[in-house]
């Protein structure tokens, strides 16, 4: 099943740089959600009126704040506007496993606790949140990659669905999700979303 939406290109003179700010609010709001669409059920949290008001809201921001520098917004300008009950773990790396030495799992553990910077390729990081269903709590990754931000959004029980504000769906990727990764082995970043009460990040190597 699919939900769909506007294209954040039909927000305005700046709605091809708003797909990071958008892409955050909606994780947010999923993982903070406690409804249907826990079970798969998008239709009510993220209503067509919902997404207008995110992607218009988002518009406005970047026009008042950051339209001077005439680029997309990145994550690290985003993460301010989380709410307090959000948690987030930086993840970056290479969309493929790498062969040799260095192609194992790094986590860096900074000096403030709640900033974590975990270097793991992303087909691992989706196929072990699939495998381990988070512990039945709901995840969400924030990924950019190729200029471009989606959102994997795990319902904690071995489902996942895409959400891509250029596209405007989100769509049941459990069985295809290896499809939405890019076909070549590019850099990535991005973030895990949990909430502050149920934090579970990726086990050590």
């Amino acid at each position: 099943m699919a939900w769909t939406y506007r294209s954040q290109l039909r927000y305005g003179k700046y709605g091809a740089n708003i797909c990071t700010p958008v892409c955050c609010v909606v994780a947010s709001k999923y993982i903070l959600n406690t409804n249907r669409a826990h079970h798969g059920d998008f239709s009510e949290i993220f209503s067509a009126a919902t997404m207008h008001n995110i992607m218009a809201t988002c518009h406005r921001l970047y026009a008042d704040c950051f339209s001077e520098r005439g680029v997309n917004m990145m994550l690290a300008d985003v993460q301010k506007y989380f709410p307090e009950t959000v948690s987030f773990c930086e993840i970056a790396g290479m969309t493929y496993p790498q062969q040799g030495p260095d192609g194992g799992l790094k986590r860096i553990d900074c000096d403030d606790s709640k900033n974590l910077l975990l270097i793991q390729p992303l087909f691992d990081l989706i196929s072990h949140e699939l495998v381990v269903a988070g512990g039945g709590e709901k995840k969400a990754f924030i990924i950019t990659c190729n200029d471009h931000t989606i959102s994997y959004l795990f319902d904690g029980k071995g489902r996942v669905y895409i959400f891509d504000p250029l596209q405007a769906h989100i769509l049941d990727v459990t069985q295809t999700w290896a499809n939405t990764i890019s076909g070549k082995d590019v850099p990535y970043s991005g973030l895990i979303l949990t909430t502050r009460l149920s934090r579970q990040l990726p086990p050590h190597a």
